[in-house]
C-alpha cells in the first residue's frame, strides 16, 4: 500500500497475520498472505508494494516487513469502507436527492467489455455514435464507485472479444480483485474468446459459457507483416532511415521478412505474456503451472472439458444465467415471483453519471491527470482512419498549461498510451512538461504502449509508473520517404520541379534520393537520435553510452524496463495518483479532475483538403502517407491481433484509392495497375 495503514487503521480493518515468528510478524508463503475479516472478503490474498507497516497485536508493537526478495513488486488497491456517520448520512442525502444518478437499492451492474478499451472517453457529437461498451476510465472508474455503492449488490461482466493490450488487462483485473474486496459478487460471461478474455476472466468470482461457445486457448503467436514486395510491385520504392539495431518501426516497409532483432523483441514479450498468463491461471484455478500448459497444448474445443477440469463455473446459457440473478437479487416472497419481474439492474452507461462526491469518496485537494493517447503530431487533436484518435502538440500544450496557472491544482498525472509520432511535437510536449515539473510534482501512467515519443513524455516527470507488461522504450528514430517514379511513369503521371538551393528538392516524391540527399536525410536522423538518447540519458540519471546500450530502438514490457532502470514503479494508474498525492502531501481523499482538449477536425479536413487541391495525384496521396512517422510509428506493437499497417494498406489505401478513381479519367490505367 502507498500509505502504511497504522495500528489503529489495522484494527479497524480487523487485519491478522497469521504467522508470528520471533518479535515481528511472520509470513507465510513466498509472496505472503493476510486474511482482512470484517467487512472485507476472507482469504483475499495481496502482495507488498513497496513497504507494508503490519502491527502483531499480540506483541502490541509496530513491525516494518520487507517485500520478499525475488517476488514482483505490484501495486494493490485495498477497499476501504466508508465508515465516518456524518459522510454516510450525506450519501445518504444525496442518493434521496439524486436525479441523474439514481439507482434502485440492490441493483446489479451490468457492463460488457470488449474492444481496443480505449484510455480515454469518447468525445461524442450528434454526428458519432454512442460506443457501445464502456472505455477503460469508465469501466475502472464504474467498479470503484459500485464497491463503495450500497445500491450495487452484484457486477456482471459481458465480456466480449478483446483488442487491448495486456497492460490494461491488469488495470481493469486489479479493479475487478478491489470491487470484490467489498464482499460483493461479480459475475462473468463470455461466448467467444481467447487467452486475452480469459485472462481477464480470473478476476472474477464466477466464470459462465454458454454449451457451444468459443473458447480458444492454445498459446500465444506474433506474427510480422513486410509489404516491400507490394509496393515494388505498384511502383513505389520507400527508402527508410532507422537508426537502432532494434527499431524496427519502418521494417513492414522496408524489408521482405523479419530482422532477427525483431524476433528477439517479439520472442521476448510473448515470453514474459506466457509467463504471466500460466502463473495467473495457476494461482487462481489453484492448478499447478503445468497443468496450465497441458490445457494450452490440448485446446479442448468441447466446453465440458473446461467444466470438469475446473477452468470455467459452468455451462449455462446467458438467459438462465439472467434468471439465476433474478433469483439471487430480485426482491419477491417467492421464486416465481422474482423470475417474472426483469433483472433489477442498472446500465453502465447510466451508472457512469454516479459522481465520487456523491459516494463521499471525495477530498478537497486536487490531482489532475492529462491524456496522451494516440499517434503524437503537431498541431490540434484531431482523428483519422490510419491512425485512429491523435494527440496534438498544441492541444496537449495548452493544456499543461492550464494545470501550471492553476492554483487549485496541486499534481498532475500524465496518463501515456502511445506508441509515439512526430519527433519535433513529442520535444515540445517535453519541454512543457519540464516546466510543469520545476511547479509541481508529476507522475507518468503508462497503459498497453508508451513507447519511441510516449517514452519521451513520460522521461519528462519525476516518477513513471508502468505495468508489468506495459510495452515501452523503443528510444530511436525513424524516417522515410517514398519514391513514387515508377508508379507515375506506369500511369503517365508528369511532375517537374524547379528549385533552388541545394537541398531543396530532398522531399520530392517524383523520384529517389541522389547520394548528398541520402546522406543529409541520415545525418538529421543521426541528430535527432543523439538529441532523444541524450535527454533520456539525462532525465534517468545514466550516461549516454549507458542509455545507448537501452536505446537500440530496442521495446521493452513494463518489468524489464524497471529491471534496467527506465520506469520506477510497476503500477496502474491508482498507483501513480497515490504517488502524486504523496509527493503533494496531500492528506485527504483527493478530487480526481481530468483536464482534456477537445478534439478537432484537423484529419477530415486535411483529407478533403488534399482529394481536391490534387485529384490527379491522389496516388501519390494517399501512398505517400504511408512514409509519415504517424503511420511507421503503428509498427511498434507486440505482434499480435492485426497489424494496423497490414490493416491500413489492406482496408484503406487500396480500397478508398480504386473507389476514388472510378470518378477519374484515369481509372482504367490505374485499376489495371493496382489491381494486376
Amino acid at each position: 500500500h502507498p500509505h502504511p495503514p497504522t495500528v489503529a487503521k489495522l484494527r479497524k480493518m480487523n487485519c491478522f497475520v497469521p504467522a508470528l515468528t520471533g518479535s515481528s510478524p511472520g509470513v507465510n508463503s513466498e509472496r505472503g498472505r493476510a486474511l482482512f475479516c470484517g467487512l472485507a472478503k476472507p482469504s483475499v490474498e495481496f502482495r507488498y508494494s513497496r513497504r507494508v507497516r503490519m502491527a502483531a497485536s499480540v506483541l502490541d508493537v509496530e513491525t516494518e516487513v520487507e517485500s520478499p526478495e525475488g517476488v514482483d513488486v505490484k501495486e494493490e488497491m485495498v477497499f476501504e469502507p466508508v465508515r465516518n456517520p456524518l459522510k454516510k448520512l450525506l450519501r445518504s442525502t444525496r442518493f434521496f436527492f439524486s436525479i441523474r444518478g439514481r439507482v434502485k437499492k440492490g441493483s446489479v451492474l451490468c457492463m460488457t467489455i470488449g474492444g481496443a478499451l480505449p484510455d480515454q472517453r469518447p468525445t461524442t457529437s450528434i454526428f458519432s455514435q454512442a460506443p457501445e461498451t464502456p472505455s477503460l476510465p469508465e469501466l475502472t472508474t464504474n467498479l470503484v464507485h459500485a464497491a463503495h455503492d450500497p445500491r450495487i449488490s452484484a457486477v456482471y461482466l459481458k465480456i466480449e472479444p478483446l483488442a487491448c493490450g495486456y497492460a490494461k488487462l491488469e488495470e481493469v483485473r486489479r479493479h475487478m480483485e478491489f470491487f470484490r474486496q467489498s464482499g460483493k459478487k461479480l459475475i462473468a460471461y463470455t461466448q467467444l474468446g481467447g487467452v486475452k478474455e480469459y485472462f481477464l476472466s480470473l478476476s472474477a468470482d464466477e466464470v459462465f459459457v454458454p454449451p457451444e461457445a468459443i473458447l480458444s486457448l492454445r498459446g500465444f503467436n506474433a506474427a510480422g507483416t513486410f509489404v516491400r514486395g507490394v509496393l515494388e510491385k505498384i511502383g513505389v520504392e520507400p527508402q527508410v532511415q532507422r537508426i537502432g539495431e532494434y527499431k524496427s518501426a519502418g521494417d513492414q516497409l522496408a524489408r521482405t521478412s523479419m530482422s532477427e532483432a525483431q524476433r528477439e523483441v517479439l520472442n521476448s514479450i510473448m515470453e514474459q505474456q506466457y509467463n504471466r498468463f500460466i502463473h495467473d491461471v495457476a494461482k487462481v484455478k489453484k492448478k499447478s503451472e503445468d497443468d496450465v500448459k497441458v490445457i494450452l497444448d490440448a485446446a479442448p474445443q468441447l466446453m465440458e472439458e473446461y467444466r470438469e477440469g475446473g477452468w470455467v463455473t459452468d455451462i449455462i446459457y446467458e438467459s438462465t444465467l439472467v434468471d439465476k440473478l433474478k433469483e439471487e437479487f430480485n426482491k419477491g416472497r417467492t421464486k416465481e415471483a422474482k423470475l417474472k419481474r426483469p433483472l433489477r439492474s442498472v446500465g453502465w452507461r447510466k451508472y457512469t453519471r454516479v459522481r465520487a462526491k456523491t459516494l463521499a469518496l471525495q477530498g478537497k485537494s486536487c490531482i489532475a491527470v492529462i491524456r496522451a493517447g494516440g499517434a503524437i503530431t503537431l498541431g490540434k487533436n484531431g482523428s483519422n482512419a490510419a491512425t485512429g484518435g491523435t494527440c496534438g502538440s498544441d492541444s496537449f500544450v495548452e493544456t499543461v498549461r492550464t494545470a501550471i496557472d492553476s492554483d487549485y491544482v496541486k499534481a498532475v498525472v500524465i496518463r501515456v498510451d502511445s506508441p509515439g509520432g512526430v519527433s519535433l511535437a513529442a520535444d515540445v510536449m517535453w519541454n512543457e512538461l519540464k516546466a510543469l515539473a520545476k511547479k509541481k510534482p508529476v507522475i507518468a501512467s503508462m497503459a498497453d504502449v508508451a513507447a519511441s515519443g510516449g517514452y519521451y513524455l513520460a522521461m519528462a516527470c519525476d516518477t513513471i509508473v508502468a505495468e508489468e507488461l506495459t510495452l515501452t522504450g523503443s528510444i530511436g528514430v525513424v524516417t522515410a520517404k517514398l519514391s513514387l517514379k515508377d508508379l507515375f511513369d506506369r500511369i503517365g503521371f508528369v511532375r517537374e520541379n524547379i528549385s533552388i538551393g541545394k537541398y531543396a528538392e530532398l522531399e520530392v516524391d517524383n523520384r529517389p534520393f541522389t547520394e548528398v540527399e541520402e546522406a543529409y536525410f541520415a545525418q538529421g536522423a543521426q541528430y535527432a537520435y543523439k538529441s532523444f538518447v541524450s535527454k533520456a540519458a539525462e532525465s534517468r540519471g545514466m550516461t549516454y553510452e549507458e542509455m545507448n546500450k537501452l536505446a537500440q530502438g530496442r521495446v521493452w514490457t513494463g518489468l524489464q524496463a524497471k529491471e534496467c532502470g527506465l520506469v520506477d514503479e510497476i503500477g496502474g494508474l491508482n498507483l501513480a495518483i497515490s504517488l502524486a498525492k504523496e509527493k503533494a502531501n496531500i492528506k485527504d481523499a483527493g478530487r480526481i479532475v481530468e483536464l482534456r482538449s477537445r478534439r478537432g477536425f484537423g484529419g477530415l479536413l486535411g483529407l478533403f483538403r488534399s482529394l481536391t487541391a490534387n485529384p490527379a495525384g491522389v496516388a501519390a496521396m494517399n501512398l505517400g502517407e504511408l512514409g509519415k512517422p504517424e503511420l511507421l510509428l503503428m509498427t511498434d506493437y507486440d505482434g499480435s491481433d492485426v497489424n494496423p499497417v497490414e490493416r491500413h494498406l489492406a482496408g484503406r489505401v487500396f480500397n478508398s484509392l480504386v473507389k476514388y478513381l472510378d470518378m477519374q479519367p484515369l481509372r482504367q490505367l490505374l485499376n489495371l495497375t493496382l489491381r494486376s
